[in-house]
């Protein structure tokens, strides 16, 4: 049984509640000053769907608000998802399935989604026009166009994701793991637009039991035969604090990083 109460590094808070099958039904979280920063609460259906959520944020005296109602068909998959932000603003978004739950229709996308004998998608309506997809025999997503830019994607013998190029063959991104398959390092040469980057970057994740528990950054050069360099050591620019003896990947009780002035700041 989870906590019902947990007290951070420094006296911050998260207070959480559950229902009879252990779906969160409320938390809050507070400052060391026991100010709230965080009032989440969720309603829950018959099958355990998820059918209201409301969030207040609280920072620096100023508060925003975020509530969504959730529906769904016969087969408890989602059709609806409606939200508002106190009146500030409003959207429903709807969504239409086939019998083997591949999305046919989204709300905001005009177009056709179609799929292949094994279900997977090869093309959908996008912002630039229409997305296509394509796989290699294992199902791995190796190609995507959206209009006239291409992306490749690159696995090893494990079927991990190893690189990310355009359709020149320029790398966007590579990735390394270890043994155990946690993604080790990764390379950004590019940003998501295809635009090379100011300055090539290189982030390493280092692992506990429990999870990731920091990552450092170093800037890097792409030199002509693809390869990569680096001239400085690696700088610790975030920090995670899970919880000692908890599911890896899971319960994390606050993170440590650097603002745009290089100060810290701690999310809990």
């Amino acid at each position: 049984m989870a906590p019902a109460k947990v007290t951070l590094p420094g006296g911050g808070t998260q207070e959480r509640t559950w229902d009879g099958l252990f779906n969160l039904e409320s938390l809050k979280a507070r400052t060391p000053g026991q100010q709230t920063t965080l009032n989440l609460t969720n309603a829950y259906g018959q099958m355990q769907e998820l059918k209201t959520t409301s969030r207040i944020d609280t920072a620096n005296g100023s508060s925003s608000t975020r509530n969504a109602a959730y529906t769904y068909d016969d087969e408890i998959r989602l059709t609806q998802a409606k939200t508002d932000t106190g009146g500030l603003f409003s959207d429903t978004e709807t969504f239409t399935l086939d019998a083997v739950t591949n999305r046919t229709a989204h709300s905001r996308a005009s177009g056709e989604w179609t799929y292949d004998v094994n279900n997977r998608l090869l093309q959908r309506p996008g912002v630039a026009g229409t997305v296509s997809y394509e796989y290699d025999a294992n199902g791995n997503q190796i190609k995507m166009t959206e209009g006239s830019r291409v992306t490749h994607y690159v696995y090893d013998s494990d079927n991990r994701l190893i690189e990310v190029k355009d359709g020149q063959s320029n790398p966007i991104a590579r990735y390394g793991y270890d043994p155990l398959n946690r993604r080790t390092w990764k390379e950004q040469y590019r940003d998501r637009a295809g635009r090379g980057l100011d300055q090539a970057l290189r982030t390493y994740y280092l692992y506990a039991d429990e999870g990731l528990i920091s990552e450092a950054t170093q800037s890097i050069l792409l030199k002509p035969d693809q390869s990569s360099s680096a001239d400085q050591e690696p700088v610790i620019r975030t920090q995670y604090g899970p919880r000692p003896g908890s599911q890896f990947g899971t319960g994390v009780l606050f993170v440590k990083a650097q603002n745009t002035n290089g100060q810290d700041v701690f999310a809990c």
